[in-house]
């Protein structure tokens, strides 16, 4: 990869069954990926298919040599049960899951193709005797061997085998892997029997399947009763909106008063089931996001052109403290020939910046970075180029969430006795952890960690469980808002050291802004309520006559709804005022950064300090800022 620093310039489980065998555990990774980016900015997520028709010699269209129209067909019904389309087979007591397949338009090598292919395995016994197996205990060729034939990229498209038999003539319809493999295991196995849409099969076993494809379990996994799970997210099916359920096999509710007998991931017949609730279709989605991306990012879908430049792997921090930050995009080349100039524009914060590509050429990719970019809401990357001939893959879009505070980013290294060793950063006032790490495994790990903090103090707590120290590699750096601080972890008899950081709040500029989070809404609201009335030190008294009426509640509504309370002059105020050393052995500073006035929820002065409050919740009120507390 080519990369570009730009200045700115302003312009499974195995479980066995009659309908499908699903295979191997979940894989779900973790934590925000660029295609968030994509995904969270289209309405629908388009997966690019590919039917591969593993017969035994038959003519087109007769046996396990099915038609090309009987794919199309299959291929439509499964669309119109997975968006739920009125009238349909899916028009059933669940959701549209906003996902739906197309016939590839491009094969590996970005050659057209009609998303079906076809292989004669008339020349291997064991698959012309029992069809693909599913293990090397199973009669049949083995499913890899099988499936190796003919697989294309697994991480560019969902492979569908469609085979004679499975494991022999044993009645298993079909299978799935949950969570790619990331070889040609991946994908979904289907007889050929069970794709043509009759009166007795409406396509539904591969809507099954491809749930499976796309991280569902059964309905009734890892289920013996119909209790309650305690947490619904890591037991059961792992969706919270499917109740408890055991196996049902027919449209009858069963041994479960709560089954969803209509569910396409139970057992139940083709008649019946008709669904996918929010949660299976949010389930689904965050597969293509974590597991999957590259289903969305890429153009299977589209028929191929001879001049084409795409944007890719657009990345940025949705999430910001700062008001300015780094956003980068790739640039790839896609179509065969060359095209001379692409225009790289960047629309933030109601500026334009741009930057120019020359002669990008197929297989080609620039990393194009914007540095500093003052962004606030929503932004945009086009490419224009005048011999661009495919515009589906121009345009990028972002969103950041900005909310004033101070920039946190700490390198850490653990020492050579990583096991021993933790951290946290912890707010002072409120022991809220706010990140924390370790121990690891032993041996020496490093890590670098970045979280935004508000008005306040904060304790860096970090410990060592033998009471020796960090020594052997262990080192810190911690910079606030781009400043680098001194954490000293030298020395080898401490067990705990605690840094405090404090930071300047940002105060709203909005009277009605009860609670300062730069929003003028519901809560303020029921703050304002809860203290009508009162008649002395009132937070709530919002043009300060020293008593909470109705004057107070128009001047309330005059700003109810105002989202930007915490722009002014005090908008870039967050400092750094204190890193304080506590060392050896020390116990939490606790502490609060100033002397608030305390609130009671009916907006009631309180006398303090802290730890005089009875248990509860409460408002304290500091010189810069307002928060809430809770009084253990």
């Amino acid at each position: 990869m080519r990369f570009i620093t730009l200045l700115l310039v302003l312009v499974t489980s195995f479980s066995h069954a009659q309908e499908c065998i699903q295979l191997t555990p979940e894989v779900k990774t973790m934590g925000l990926s660029r295609s968030d980016v994509i995904l969270g900015d289209v309405d629908v997520a388009t997966l690019p298919i590919v039917f591969h028709v593993m017969h035994v010699g038959e003519n087109v269209g007769e046996g396990s040599n099915i038609s090309d129209a009987q794919i199309t067909e299959s291929l439509n019904e499964i669309n119109k049960q997975f968006r739920k389309e009125p009238g349909s087979t899916g028009d059933g007591t669940g959701v549209d899951t906003k996902i739906e397949f197309c016939l590839a338009q491009r094969n590996p090598d970005g050659n057209p193709t009609t998303g079906i292919t076809r292989h004669d395995l008339s020349g291997y016994p064991a698959y012309v005797n029992n069809g693909i197996a599913v293990s090397g205990l199973d009669d049949g060729m083995p499913d890899i061997d099988v499936k190796s034939i003919a697989c294309w990229d697994v991480d560019r498209y969902v492979n569908v085998y469609v085979v004679t038999e499975i494991n022999g003539n044993n009645g298993i319809q079909g299978y799935a892997y949950t969570g790619p493999t990331n070889n040609c295991l991946d994908g979904v196995v289907i007889r050929s029997n069970r794709v043509a849409i009759t009166e007795f099969n409406l396509g539904k076993t591969l809507t099954h399947e491809l749930g499976h494809y796309l991280n569902l379990l059964h309905t009734f996994a890892n289920t013996f009763s119909c209790d309650q799970e305690f947490n619904c997210e890591i037991q059961g099916d792992r969706v919270c909106d499917t109740p408890p359920t055991t196996v049902n096999s027919s449209c009858i509710v069963e041994a479960c008063p709560d089954a969803l007998v209509d569910n396409y991931m139970d057992y139940t017949g083709q008649v019946c089931r008709d669904s996918y609730t929010e949660g299976q279709a949010e389930r689904m989605h965050e597969c293509i996001i974590d597991q999957r991306p590259e289903l969305i990012e890429g153009l299977s879908c589209v028929p191929p052109v001879d001049f084409d430049a795409g944007l890719a792997n657009l990345a940025y921090k949705s999430s910001f403290c700062l008001e300015q930050q780094d956003i980068s995009v790739d640039v790839i080349g896609i179509a065969q020939n060359t095209i001379p100039i692409v225009d790289v524009i960047l629309i933030a914060g109601g500026e334009s910046y741009q930057y120019s590509l020359y002669d990008v050429s197929y297989g080609d990719s620039f990393e194009v970075l914007f540095e500093g970019v003052t962004v606030q809401g929503s932004f945009q990357v086009d490419i224009v180029s005048e011999d661009d001939q495919y515009e589906g893959n121009n345009t990028l879009y972002g969103v950041v969430e900005y909310q004033p505070g101070s920039l946190f980013e700490m390198d850490f290294t653990s020492g050579f006795f990583a096991n021993e060793i933790s951290w946290q950063l912890v707010n002072a006032e409120t022991e809220e952890v706010i990140i924390e790490d370790g121990p690891w495994n032993a041996g020496i790990t490093t890590r670098s960690y970045e979280t935004c903090l508000f008005g306040g103090c904060y304790n860096l707590v970090i410990s060592d469980a033998a009471n020796n120290g960090m020594p052997y590699g262990g080192d810190v750096d911690l910079w606030i808002n781009g400043e680098l601080y001194d954490v000293d972890v030298s020395g080898d008899d401490w067990g705990q050291i605690i840094y405090q950081i404090c930071v300047e709040g940002i105060e709203s500029n909005c009277s009605a802004d009860l609670d300062n989070d730069g929003v003028v809404g519901v809560e303020d609201m029921s703050l304002l309520v809860n203290q009508y009335g009162c008649d002395a030190d009132c937070l709530g008294d919002l043009n300060e006559d020293g008593v909470v009426n109705v004057l107070d509640m128009l001047d309330f509504l005059m700003q109810f709804g105002y989202t930007d309370c915490l722009q002014g002059p005090d908008f870039f105020a967050t400092d750094v005022t204190e890193v304080a050393l506590d060392y050896p052995w020390s116990e939490s500073l606790g502490g609060i950064p100033s002397d608030p006035v305390y609130y009671d929820l009916s907006g009631r002065k309180v006398p303090g300090p802290l730890d005089r409050l009875s248990p509860g919740i409460y408002i304290a009120k500091f010189s810069r800022e307002t928060k809430k507390i809770f009084v253990q």
